[in-house]
């Protein structure tokens, strides 16, 4: 205008994510005649939560992220297979749930949520499948006592077959883990 203000409506690039740290980024204006002013615009870091972390194969998990691009879609992987897919909301928000494959192998996965802004924005975190265990309590105690065996992490609603002790093994009829293993 003639006071020499303007103002204009800009979409922030993808990049500005993705260069060096989330955080404050200068922002600079320039004029024709080489005038420039400069302001400060703050991206939001990018997260990505998932709850549970741990747990046994076929589990629902809930996958919450912030900092991706706004009102785009948002993959959810899980060991590099897509298990879900989410669209961001205006502040670059989702949430997504997906099972955990039943034959998930015990141990670490990467659970990666990428977004389809150009450049790409991803975040990733790890879960956990656990190993079943069993404690003994007593521990310790002669031929003939009884102890008691509590598993943990199997599937659940499965059925126990058989508790070896040594080369000993007692038959179970009946036994059923309860729905968390």
């Amino acid at each position: 205008d003639l006071g020499g203000n303007f103002s204009t409506t800009q979409v922030v690039p993808g990049t500005a994510s993705t260069v060096g740290t989330p955080g404050a980024k200068t922002i600079a204006a320039t004029d024709s005649s080489g005038i420039t002013a400069l302001a400060t615009f703050t991206t939001p870091p990018r997260t990505l939560i998932i709850s549970p972390a741990e747990g046994l194969g076929d589990i629902v998990v809930t996958v919450t992220g912030t900092g991706y691009g706004r009102l785009t879609p948002t993959v959810v992987s899980f060991a590099a297979t897509m298990v879900a897919t989410a669209a961001n909301d205006a502040t670059g928000k989702f949430t997504a749930t997906f099972r955990v494959p039943a034959q998930a192998a015990v141990g670490s996965h990467t659970v990666a949520a990428t977004d389809s802004t150009f450049p790409v924005l991803s975040q990733s975190a790890s879960f956990t499948v656990l190993s079943p265990s069993i404690q003994i309590v007593p521990a310790r105690g002669a031929p003939g006592s009884s102890v008691r065996v509590v598993g943990r992490h199997y599937p659940g609603f499965t059925g126990i077959r058989a508790v070896n002790f040594g080369d000993g093994v007692v038959p179970l009829v009946g036994v059923t883990t309860d729905r968390w293993g």
